[in-house]
């Protein structure tokens, strides 16, 4: 790939001025004897020396690819086939007409005109050059000026044999010209040559020599320079307006990764220069790029590209020969219908005529200058015969078009006229005409402002070059194509034509290759230089011709009904995916960012989302919004059917109360100490609320009343039943001593040390508060889950204080109802308190490894509840039920075992009627 910046389009300037001016005077030098002769003549060889010359007063010059490439720098006699070429050199003749028919411009002044073959290359197009240096400039002793020199003939100067000339259907007769002399001609201005890279030479050339040149085809940016062109004018815009028109095109159809093949010369070279420079402004990427020639190997080239398939789009900024090669190498490799060629100017136009390759052309897109078709020269030309016109290379292009031969004697026979008739002309005359014009209303306003009364010859010594460019510069006019006006620079600010190659039936263009027709350049839209904004007409861009991949990006309804292909590095990433960046700035990886993460720093990385939030997908992950909050509600289902057996649990509770107090003068009922039963039961209704509690949605509030509540239901529950069980064990260990009655047994006693115990569980619970304040909060168990619970924080400390105390309470009665085991079997309440305690116990060791290992906060309000629930059921069921069984079931006189132990440590056993304090049916013997 080469690589090119403004220093070195500098220097190579320099150096063809360097080998210009040796030039000049090596040929001054060896041929001053010559030039010095009255005909004015260098001595070359190899040139073509016919010309198509009407001459005027004033001249203008002209240069024309007519002929092949030469061989070693030895033209060809064989004629270009591109029919356009024809066109152009009569587009000249005809616009000449036009001035000189017009009796207000340029009146009683007669323009004339010289047109050279170039033969299509650099080196032979600065050689014709010489024809038009003013005599001045190579001889130093002439002091003639203005006066017009003769042609090659003085008796027929502008007419040149037929036979010299043939078309490509012949071979050539000669490899050199029967004269090494090249003509002088007097020019005014010239039409430069057709191509860039032959018209910066020249344009150098006649920018020492004071000689303008108006080109109608050259668009190199490098012409724009008025240091180094300062004679140079073009009635198109230069590439870098076209550059602009191909990268605007490319991003709409939204593509970004391209490939780039460009000519080995100024057009080219400069070309690639700007679309280099360009191209990241429009978010384009280059995938490859080849600088190319004649001689490449375009089978190369074009494995190249393959290695880029995924840059389908590929810039063509190479000459019309190029092309052909680069399509024959896709015949030979079978590539057909994967890249989207977008062709310059240089191959509108000028591709297609020569009929090959059509099936790899087809659906390229092309960017033309904008020119207009001129129905004046339509009808001119296609009224032009053989004998009617003095171009010596008419009658070969007539062979070529009407498939006849002079030697035959049938190429005037009608059917060789309609052949010629039916030709279409190019609208790029309109191009050629607006630059004769230029030099004819700047001449004819130069004339009028300098020499308003000159008439003839006499004009010619008003002329002066560098006078005749500032008015050129400074022309408007409306001409064929449109408005005329040059800037600072001699470019044009036009528009561009863009075409896509189709069948004249398109519908037929894969299925009937008879009948589809020819392959036509059809202009689908306009890009307007100065707005730089595209317009579409109303023809259709189609794309079916193209293999598509199934992610192909949906054109607009109002469009088309195909779909674009796609022409990129890497596709854009899903919603949710970063860029990991390459080093081309369309080339990335997608990688997703974890659940938990936005996209950052222009979707180049992740960064986590803030705790409770989570990436939002209505900014496509670009911000975070709140995670909707979870939390126990009322109207949840588990939270529905724990609250019923929450109830259930009330209702059985208040019937045990209703039965308690209906036997409240019970024996059984009084000894099990009334005042801390009732305390119990508020115990045991305290904790069934608070199970319903915890089933409402936390809130502060609520989370502080659960706290208390909790903490306070296994207080009240367990102070008194440890309270009972130290009466118990005093009483009846008192009772294996001494008749007295121990002291602080009585009710009273008994409140007031189950009051102080739950006075310890208060402090505790209040200094727990107010340290650690439990409250509702926020959860989000593991972050990279969209999971977040509104909950009550009970705290670590709170939890442990309680649970400590608790269980410290439980363990008590845990061992004092153990030591009560041998109690009378009358008295035998410390069995179920026994029993009670150790199964709270159990209840208890399960749920703390439970509850603290479960992640999620609902699951532990569940089991929290379930816990409350078992517990205070279990001290419902062992402690007041048995009673109030007995208290229904068992009558006062029931004979009882008694067994206790007497003073000495022996045991007795007796049967004695007592008013049983059994919590349960003894077992009577019988």
């Amino acid at each position: 790939m080469c690589i090119f910046d403004a220093r070195d389009f500098v220097v190579l300037h320099l150096l063809r001025i360097i080998i210009l001016s040796a030039t000049l005077s090596l040929l001054t030098f060896t041929s001053g004897s010559t030039a010095s002769s009255s005909e004015n003549r260098y001595s070359l060889k190899g040139l073509n020396s016919e010309s198509y010359a009407e001459l005027g007063d004033i001249n203008i010059g002209a240069f024309l690819s007519v002929t092949t490439y030469p061989v070693g720098f030895i033209c060809s006699k064989v004629i270009r086939t591109e029919m356009y070429i024809l066109q152009y050199m009569e587009a000249i003749a005809f616009a000449v007409r036009l001035i000189n028919d017009d009796q207000t411009l340029l009146p009683n002044i007669t323009l004339g005109f010289v047109m050279l073959d170039y033969c299509r290359t650099p080196n032979t197009a600065l050689a014709q050059a010489l024809s038009f240096l003013p005599i001045d400039v190579v001889e130093t002793d002439s002091t003639t000026c203005g006066v017009p020199t003769p042609g090659p003939s003085d008796d027929n100067p502008t007419l040149v044999a037929r036979s010299n000339f043939t078309s490509l259907q012949e071979t050539t007769l000669g490899s050199t010209v029967s004269s090494n002399s090249v003509s002088q001609y007097d020019v005014v201005g010239v039409l430069g040559p057709q191509g860039s890279t032959s018209t910066v030479p020249v344009s150098i050339l006649f920018s020492v020599a004071q000689i303008p040149i108006v080109s109608y085809m050259a668009t190199s940016d490098e012409l724009s320079s008025p240091l180094l062109h300062p004679y140079f004018l073009r009635v198109v815009p230069p590439d870098k307006h076209q550059v602009v028109a191909m990268l605007t095109f490319i991003t709409e159809k939204g593509w970004s990764y391209i490939s780039v093949i460009y000519g080995d010369n100024s057009y080219g070279d400069r070309a690639y220069y700007n679309i280099r420079q360009l191209s990241p402004e429009y978010g384009i990427c280059i995938a490859t790029a080849h600088s190319v020639d004649l001689k490449t190997n375009f089978n190369d080239i074009l494995d190249n590209l393959l290695r880029y398939k995924n840059a389908r789009v590929v810039i063509l900024f190479i000459e019309t020969d190029a092309t052909l090669k680069l399509m024959a190498a896709c015949d030979q490799a079978g590539v057909k219908n994967h890249f989207i060629w977008i062709g310059s100017d240089s191959i509108s136009d000028k591709t297609l005529v020569r009929g090959q390759y059509w099936d790899y052309l087809h659906g390229a897109f092309t960017f033309m200058y904008y020119s207009q078709r001129v129905s004046q020269f339509e009808t001119y030309f296609s009224k032009l015969r053989p004998g009617q016109t003095t171009n010596p290379w008419f009658d070969a292009y007539w062979e070529y078009q009407t498939g006849c031969q002079f030697a035959e004697g049938n190429c005037l026979l009608q059917r060789s006229i309609q052949n010629f008739e039916e030709l279409k002309v190019s609208s790029s005359v309109s191009l050629v005409i607006d630059s004769v014009f230029t030099f004819g209303f700047a001449i004819h306003k130069l004339l009028n402002d300098i020499c308003p009364s000159i008439v003839g010859q006499e004009a010619r010594v008003c002329i002066k070059g560098d006078q005749l460019l500032s008015y050129m510069l400074n022309l408007t006019f409306q001409g064929f194509t449109g408005k005329i006006a040059f800037d600072a620079n001699g470019d044009l600010i036009g528009k561009y034509e863009i075409r896509q190659m189709s069948y004249d039936n398109e519908s037929l263009a894969d299925t009937d290759t008879d009948r589809r027709g020819n392959l036509l350049e059809i202009p689908i839209a306009y890009f307007e230089s100065k707005s730089g904004t595209i317009t579409y007409t109303d023809r259709p861009i189609f794309w079916k011709h193209l293999s598509l991949p199934s992610s192909a990006t949906q054109l607009p309804s109002e469009e088309t009904n195909d779909v674009i292909p796609e022409s990129l590095c890497s596709k854009p990433c899903a919603v949710g995916e970063f860029k990991i960046q390459k080093e081309l700035p369309c080339c990335w990886e997608c990688r997703k960012c974890r659940d938990n993460e936005r996209l950052a720093n222009k979707n180049t990385s992740c960064a986590a989302c803030f705790k409770f939030t989570w990436p939002d997908p209505k900014t496509n992950f670009t911000t975070c919004t709140p995670i909707p909050l979870t939390s126990t509600s009322i109207s949840d289902t588990f939270s529905i059917i724990v609250v019923c057996i929450a109830v259930v649990a009330i209702v059985s509770q208040g019937l045990t109360v209703v039965t308690y107090l209906y036997y409240r003068e019970h024996r059984v009922i009084k000894a099990a100490s009334r005042e801390l039963s009732i305390l119990q039961m508020v115990a045991i209704f305290v904790g069934y609320v608070t199970v319903i509690l915890l089933q409402m949605t936390p809130t502060n509030s609520v989370c502080a009343v659960i706290y208390f509540m909790f903490c306070l239901s296994f207080t009240w529950l367990y102070s008194p039943m440890i309270v009972k069980a130290v009466r118990i064990y005093r009483i009846f260990s008192n009772s294996s001593k001494s008749n007295r009655r121990p002291r602080f047994v009585s009710p009273q006693s008994q409140l007031v040390m189950a009051g102080l115990l739950i006075v310890v569980q208060v402090c505790l619970c209040v200094a727990t508060y107010v340290l650690y304040r439990p409250a509702a909060k926020l959860t989000q168990p593991i972050q990279v889950e969209k999971f977040v619970e509104l909950s009550c924080d009970m705290t670590l400390p709170g939890l442990a204080s309680f649970l400590t105390y608790n269980l410290f309470l439980v363990s008590l009665c845990s061992v004092l109802a153990f030591k009560t085991r041998k109690l009378p079997d009358n008295f035998n309440e410390s069995r179920f308190t026994s029993m009670c305690v150790s199964t709270t116990m159990v209840i208890w060791l399960a749920f703390v490894p439970t509850y603290f290992t479960a992640s999620r906060e609902h699951i532990r309000v569940l089991l929290l509840s379930a816990a409350l629930l078992i517990n205070h059921s279990v001290a419902l069921v062992f402690l007041f039920c048995p009673k109030l069984y007995a208290a229904v079931y068992v009558t006062s006189d029931t004979v009882a075992v008694s067994r206790f132990h007497t003073n000495n440590g022996s045991s007795m056993t007796t049967q004695i009627p007592v008013v049983s304090n059994r919590v349960a049916p003894a077992n009577v013997d019988s």
